[in-house]
């Protein structure tokens, strides 16, 4: 039994249909985005909602965010969501140097 986790998690973010308010999924026995989302529609069901996924690594820093219009679209990654890599550029000098 492993009591460190040694891998990251998919945080899903999503508007439940019934009641109306925002909800989030966590995933972390998956590898990658695609299959956060089948895991994710695998356990809720069959209902449309745009999507927010954010992948964070073993440590807790966020390392990619994805945006889909549906459950079964296609993933867009958003490059300037977070200062996710660092740089000379914008805010993500200041949050990294």
């Amino acid at each position: 039994m492993n009591l460190i986790v040694d891998q990251g998690c998919f945080k899903i973010y999503f508007r439940e249909p019934h009641c109306g308010g925002n909800r989030v999924f966590l995933s972390t026995e998956t590898a990658t985005v695609m299959d956060a989302v089948a895991e994710f529609n695998l356990i809720k069901g069959g209902f449309d909602t745009p999507l927010r996924v954010e992948r964070y690594n073993f440590d807790g820093k966020l390392t990619d965010v994805f945006t889909m219009d549906g459950r079964y679209a296609v993933p867009h990654r958003k490059d300037d969501a977070y200062p996710l890599r660092g740089g000379s550029t914008g805010l993500s000098a200041r949050y990294n140097g």
